[in-house]
């Protein structure tokens, strides 16, 4: 059996947190986990915040709703600044880059990921961010992301400005983002005019809805 790696630690050290910053004893957390049918005793969630245990899926899955976060709040760093070399990745990266890449958003960098050889046109990079959006998450989660994100705009900017204060080698990720969304929410609202048109009836609104979605997958295949 492989030792537990960086990823695990890092698992670890959040649960750690995240039970310490709630307010549970290891016990306390205990009795959630029994309560949604993956109980852990007390002293296994000791040994898990010592690295000493390991979390197989299920129960990260588990400890991630015990705790009211998600599965990607237990693997990934929870510090803004600095870089993290995550379990199977060749080299250290911006923990920005992994908390990208593991919403779905972009794919990690062509000098970590296997997929890619490195030597790719700059047309065939944004082939394959497009490609890796429409595998990392179902295509009707990521209309619904982006308005999750980005219908405040003026979150959206204090939350990039931040972004770049602090960590300033991170604005070109940042504007990539930007130029994303950009281009995506451009080509969404073209087709929306071309199609609205069409959808006078409740009836229509399935087939407007087949539509949206042929949109959104020629938007993200544009990029």
């Amino acid at each position: 059996m492989n030792d537990i790696d960086e990823t695990g630690n890092t698992v670890a050290a959040n649960v750690r947190r995240l039970r310490a910053q709630r307010g549970l004893t290891t016990q306390q957390l205990a009795e959630r986990l029994v309560d949604l049918g993956r109980p852990i005793i007390a002293n296994a969630i000791t040994k898990i915040e010592q690295g000493r245990r390991r979390v197989d899926v299920d129960d990260l899955m588990a400890l991630a709703i015990a705790l009211g976060v998600t599965p990607n709040t237990l693997l990934l760093p929870h510090e803004v600044h600095g870089q993290h070399q995550a379990t199977a990745i060749s080299e250290a990266v911006p923990h920005a880059t992994l908390w990208h890449w593991a919403d779905g958003t972009m794919p990690l960098p062509p000098s970590v990921d296997p997929t890619v050889d490195g030597t790719e046109s700059e047309e065939e990079s944004k082939r394959l961010e497009a490609e890796f959006r429409r595998q990392a998450a179902p295509q009707a989660f990521h209309p619904a992301a982006v308005f999750a994100h980005l219908v405040d705009l003026e979150t959206a900017l204090k939350s990039a400005m931040e972004t770049v204060r602090s960590t300033p080698m991170l604005a070109p990720q940042v504007a990539r983002v930007a130029e994303m969304y950009a281009e995506a929410w451009t080509a969404i609202a073209g087709g929306m005019k071309e199609i609205g048109q069409e959808a006078r009836r409740v009836e229509d609104m399935r087939a407007l809805a087949e539509k949206l979605e042929a949109v959104v997958a020629k938007a993200e295949q544009s990029k």
